[in-house]
This record gives C-alpha cells, structure tokens and sequence, in this order.
C-alpha cells in the first residue's frame, strides 16, 4: 500500500506542479480585435460653378441647320483659321462628339461640343470634359449674347 501512496503522491504532484511549468513560448491566443466598419465620410461634390471661365459674346452658326435656341456652348477649341476648326470637328467626332463651329464676332471659329438651355448643366458639363478628356482641360462656356 505505500507503494501505491507513493504513486498516489507523486501523481498529484505532477498533476499541480506541471501546468505552471509552460513554456514561455506557448502562449494563449487571443481573440482577434472586433472588426470595425471604416465609414468614409461623403465627399461633397465640386463646387463646378465658380471654376469654370465663361465669356458672353455673339456668333453666328457656321452651318445654319446646326442652329439651336439654346444660350449655353461648351467650347472646347477656339481657331482664327477655320481649317483648323474643321480639323478640330473630325478629331471631336471620332472621339464620339457631335461638334458645331460657331463665328463669333470677333473673327474666331468657336468650336461647341454640347449647348444647354441652363447654365448650371453647361457648367457642369465643361467640368465633366476638363476631367475625362485631358486634352480639353481648357474647354470653358460661351453664353450667347443677343
């Protein structure tokens, strides 16, 4: 029977003293940090209006069935020799524009990507072309004088 307590004895001791004898490389894994949602904050839109030159002037229409009632022209070439608002037309409409020149007074051959009845959509159009069309980063709205 002593043998047996012995065994006893030395089971419980190696039950007690053996746990607090870890390695210090083992070590409890702890749960990962609770996921937290970025919410970016709403970026608030251009303000397109200010940004935009625009210049009043009269023009006649080079071709008169491309006239419109419209008071708007997004511009995006302006050429003294109309050859070169005429090469300016076949470049825009390969690349999906449907341009019109326009003859402004002062002798200069406007060359119109789009017109508007409201400034505002106009505006905002010259804006949508200085960013996606780097070429045109200096396209600007002529408002019609009458």
């Amino acid at each position: 029977m002593t043998h047996m307590r012995i065994a006893l004895i030395v089971l419980l001791a190696a039950f007690f003293v053996l746990p607090s004898c870890k390695s210090k490389r083992m070590t409890v894994a702890e749960p990962p940090p609770p996921v937290q949602e970025v919410v970016e904050e709403p970026r608030p839109e251009p303000e397109v209006i200010a940004e935009i030159p625009a210049r009043t002037e009269r023009f006649t229409f080079e071709r008169p069935e491309e006239q419109t009632g419209h008071e708007f022209f997004v511009i995006v070439g302006s050429y003294s020799m109309i050859e070169n608002a005429n090469r300016a037309r076949t470049i825009l409409t390969n690349q999906g524009f449907t341009p019109i020149i326009l003859k402004s007074e002062t002798g200069m051959n406007r060359v119109c990507v789009n017109s508007y009845t409201s400034e505002s959509e106009a505006r905002v159009r010259v804006h949508q072309i200085r960013t996606n069309y780097p070429e045109y980063h200096d396209a600007w709205l002529l408002i019609r004088q009458r």
